[in-house]
């Protein structure tokens, strides 16, 4: 009966030390939520993972067009930035149970509205490929770069204006001296021979040139671009190295399994428009469904939001 009741004993601790280590990987990140166009931004990750993680990882995330990005403290990495992504390779994870990795981000000049980062993280666990899907931050900039556009057309548009007074002045200057010549003229002559010199000078003096006004451009309303019909956005729910049974998240909408890259991408919902994704995956957090992120495939590819 004590040999029963110690069995069941171990039995219960090794399921409880199971569970304790089912969830492998945890980020989290400290990134700012606003910043000005141009300036340097200083991305904070925090890595916490299991004594089951293998030692080789790697962490990457893509940075819009004219975004730039240094390594900082990479515990051990390797950085590269190449085709706007940052990435990091550890081929030996540090042994600290969680520790923090730090790299520079510098936006473009002309960074404006809000821009999200959804970064990835694989990793091998009893050597099978896994990945972690990284809960998403926003970073809002400000319009620094509108402030230098409105300056140099302001400045362009100087030269124009000098230009003009300029041609007025020396118009001004040939009648003043015309009309001088003219007078001692008049005033020395009997009034039939000033009659006369009035008229010659009038005619020897060609009227100033008259500056034809440019004629205005002429205004064509281009219509706007219309939006890529052929572009679904979904919100993603989880990335699974094991096909995933649907009705598992069948709480959240219509599933959605697709193979990617070696993984099964749990999708759910189906919209048009980036705005219609996003406002969707609100609603799934507040369902709980922690770090979804929005994606959008075209003609079943995934492209780049």
């Amino acid at each position: 009966m004590i040999k029963l009741i110690k069995q069941s004993l171990l039995t219960v601790c090794c399921f409880t030390f199971s569970f304790a280590f089912s969830q492998e990987v945890a980020i989290t990140n400290s990134i700012p939520t606003s910043a000005s166009a141009g300036q340097p931004i200083e991305a904070k990750y925090n890595l916490t993972k299991s004594p089951t993680m293998g030692s080789f990882a790697k962490f990457q995330v893509d940075l819009p067009a004219g975004f730039t990005a240094e390594s900082v403290d990479i515990k051990g990495g390797n950085f590269t930035f190449e085709n706007n992504r940052v990435k990091i390779v550890w081929v030996s994870l540090p042994g600290d149970a969680a520790f923090d990795f730090v790299f520079k981000i510098t936006s473009s000049a002309t960074a404006s509205g809000s821009i999200t980062f959804a970064p990835q993280f694989f990793y091998l666990e009893n050597n099978v490929k896994k990945e972690y899907v990284v809960p998403p931050s926003s970073i809002t900039f400000g319009g620094d770069g509108s402030a230098v556009a409105a300056s140099n057309n302001t400045t362009n548009a100087t030269p124009p204006a000098t230009d003009n007074s300029s041609s007025t002045s020396a118009g001004n200057t040939d009648n003043s001296s015309n009309t001088t010549a003219a007078t001692p003229a008049d005033n020395t002559s009997s009034s039939n021979t000033t009659t006369t010199d009035n008229t010659n000078t009038t005619n020897s003096t060609p009227p100033p040139p008259v500056e034809k006004a440019p004629a205005p451009t002429p205004v064509v309303n281009t219509p706007p671009p219309a939006a890529k019909s052929n572009v679904v956005f979904h919100v993603q729910l989880a990335a699974l190295i094991n096909k995933p049974s649907k009705s598992k998240f069948a709480e959240y909408g219509t599933v959605k399994v697709i193979e990617d890259a070696g993984m099964y991408k749990v999708l759910v919902g189906s919209f048009k428009t980036l705005e219609e994704a996003r406002a969707y995956k609100k609603t799934l957090i507040a369902k709980g469904a922690e770090g979804c992120f929005v994606v959008a495939y075209e003609n079943g590819v995934r492209i780049k939001i």
